[in-house]
């Protein structure tokens, strides 16, 4: 029984959080994720490894353009590539926060040609 009581809280619990958050910034921010991944299309350097994992941390200014704060990356070339492919670029679509930080992983796999 006390099994019972703690799955029915957990799946209250879990509908709340699901039902309580706001779709549109969700989906604003799948845009700006979008946005950013065309922006990185296709690097021109080789990785030394299968795939490279970087962590990014921005802000939009208020000319809604993109200011990194800092790229987390074993690979100093890909902390190079992020910063000159997407600083002070202006995002052309949305709605964004001005201020608000975000984070975005990102993950650079090595080309097959």
């Amino acid at each position: 029984m006390k099994k019972l009581i703690v799955f029915i809280l957990i799946t209250v619990f879990g509908t709340a959080i699901t039902f309580g958050s706001d779709p549109k910034v969700a989906t604003t921010q799948e845009e700006l994720r979008n946005e950013i991944i065309k922006l990185l299309d296709a690097p021109k350097f080789d990785l030394e490894k299968e795939e490279t994992l970087a962590q990014i941390r921005f802000t939009l200014n208020s000319k809604k353009e993109i200011v990194i704060l800092s790229v987390e990356s074993d690979n100093k070339q890909v902390d190079a590539y992020v910063k000159n492919e997407l600083n002070y670029h202006k995002i052309e679509n949305g709605n964004y926060e001005r201020g608000k930080v975000f984070v975005m992983p990102l993950k650079i796999m090595k080309s097959k040609a």
